[in-house]
């Protein structure tokens, strides 16, 4: 969860609740009283919205085990710091590194 973000099923089901959000909003957009439109395709909004979320997935996976703390948490952190800086967006790659850095002890 912390360099992968939810598990696929998660991110079908999230993928799945954007697209009717976005049909919903769409469709409210192109009644009678229309005097907007989306600026985005669905493909973009989806896409967006379900980064955000992978993104907040991440960051809360890095305080989560901030918190917990013990081995097994800083076993995680230490194995997600080897990972390349661009493999996560930077704001997530600077919650492990708090996180990490909260950790009382070694």
């Amino acid at each position: 969860a912390l360099i992968l973000g939810p598990r696929p099923s998660l991110q079908a089901q999230l993928t799945l609740e954007l697209t009717s959000t976005y049909q919903q909003v769409a469709n409210h957009l192109a009644g009678p009283t229309a005097t907007a439109s989306l600026p985005f395709t669905q493909a973009e909004f989806v896409s967006r919205y379900l980064e955000n979320m992978i993104v907040i997935y991440q960051g809360r996976a890095a305080y989560g085990l901030g918190a917990i703390g013990g081995f097994r948490a800083r076993q995680a952190l230490d194995s997600a710091l080897q990972f390349s800086p661009d493999s996560v967006p930077p704001n997530v790659w600077a919650q492990i590194h708090f996180a990490r850095d909260s950790l009382i002890g070694p």
